[in-house]
């Protein structure tokens, strides 16, 4: 029985920290699981698409600007992936996500050729503390 217990703050201790992803929405189906976002204070729930478009790799770090905002800084891959997604996806809501939350959604209106992205976001100020320390901002040249 001694061993149940050691088992649990194994897993604990070994946990994956969240990952920071872009995420198409998609309609949500029937067992498909869902994130709410929430936008000026409305919870909206959002189904989003599996592979991620955009993952952790692709980020080069975080800075905070604000309590609500965040610039996301692209490595030179994510920055192609990106002008990609964009270009070929106009018209499609395209969520930001760190671990279970949903940081921003906006819809893709244009071609996006982004060395950083602004993102506004209602998260509350732990899930960004954690945020900027998983993805420290990138170092000046």
């Amino acid at each position: 029985m001694k061993a149940l217990p050691m088992l649990a703050l194994a897993a604990v201790a070994g946990a994956a920290k969240p990952e920071l992803s872009f995420r198409f929405v998609v309609p949500c189906t029937a067992g498909s699981k869902s994130l709410t976002f929430i936008y000026h204070g409305d919870a909206e729930p959002m189904c989003l698409e599996d592979p991620p478009a955009l993952v952790g790799d692709d980020f080069k770090g975080v800075t905070k600007i604000s309590d609500k905002v965040v610039s996301l800084a692209f490595s030179a891959d994510g920055m192609r992936k990106l002008s990609h997604i964009t270009a070929s996806n106009r018209g499609r809501r395209l969520a930001v996500v760190f671990g279970d939350k949903i940081l921003e959604a906006p819809w893709i209106r244009q071609q996006a050729v982004l060395l950083a992205l602004i993102v506004h976001t209602e998260a509350d100020k732990a899930t960004l503390d954690t945020l900027i320390a998983d993805y420290p901002p990138p170092k000046a040249p």
